[in-house]
């Protein structure tokens, strides 16, 4: 092999690649979206940093400070164990909360790891307490 053939397949295979995560779905190309909108660059809510919010999801973040205590104490009981960490982050519209994490815009909220990404219309939900209390 020359080294112009070696050099345009090593440019080749990461194009495809590339292209082809973009354009594929599932697990994959979501996360690789969400790797690009890091929602630790949001806003942290003053009463409780672990809480992130984007401009226009203020109440959003308030309400769910407001529910964290309750439901963290909830999992917490139900697991026998503390959480090590928990962030959760709060979107304004859909469109923002499927470019960063959801990768669609159809559930109210998502988790990822130690993160739970709240979709804007949660906010009732939460106020009515649906929590999966066990």
């Amino acid at each position: 092999m020359t080294h112009r053939r070696i050099l345009l397949i090593a440019v080749a295979v990461p194009l495809v690649l590339s292209a082809w995560l973009l354009i594929a779905s599932g697990p994959l190309r979501r996360l690789a979206w969400a790797s690009l909108h890091s929602p630790d660059r949001l806003q942290a809510l003053i009463a409780d940093p672990r809480i992130r919010f984007e401009p226009g999801a203020e109440d959003l973040a308030r309400i769910l400070a407001a529910a964290l205590p309750r439901a963290t104490e909830t999992i917490e009981r139900a697991q026998g164990r503390p959480f090590k960490s928990i962030a959760l982050y709060a979107f304004a519209s859909r469109e923002s909360f499927a470019a960063y994490g959801a990768g669609t815009a159809g559930p109210r909220g998502t988790t990822w790891v130690a993160a739970c990404l709240s979709a804007p219309d949660s906010a009732a939900a939460v106020r009515a307490g649906e929590a999966h209390d066990p």
